[in-house]
């Protein structure tokens, strides 16, 4: 039941445990986006590979989208490099959050925040 008005699904859960059926994902009519951020077998939600790079998930609602863990993995490593490169870029201190890794995310995807 917790999936029904789903529209984004992450899994992050222990290595090598299965956590959504393909079935269970099915019953997700609004279902956008799912991410498996698991790199080991097996994968978190089934269905989703290693490098899938919004590829379609080919369930009910034929909209949702699935991202791996390597493609998560390469966006992580590039918001990490330009918040590093703003840290070396000033004498002064520097503050840095979620808000900043959140705006470098959507500028690296070409979406608005």
């Amino acid at each position: 039941r917790a999936l029904n008005n789903a529209i984004v699904v992450i899994n992050a859960a222990k290595t090598g445990t299965l956590v959504l059926k393909r079935d269970e994902l099915s019953s997700a009519q609004y279902l956008r986006v799912a991410v498996d951020t698991n790199a080991t077998p097996p994968v978190g939600i089934a269905g989703i590979t290693l490098k899938d790079n919004a590829q379609l998930l080919g369930i009910a609602n034929n909209y949702a989208v699935s991202f791996g863990a390597v493609p998560i993995r390469e966006l992580k490593y590039k918001i990490q490099q330009q918040l590093f490169q703003q840290m070396l870029s000033t004498e002064q201190s520097v503050c840095l959050d979620f808000h900043n890794a959140f705006e470098i995310a959507c500028r690296l995807l070409g979406v608005q925040p």
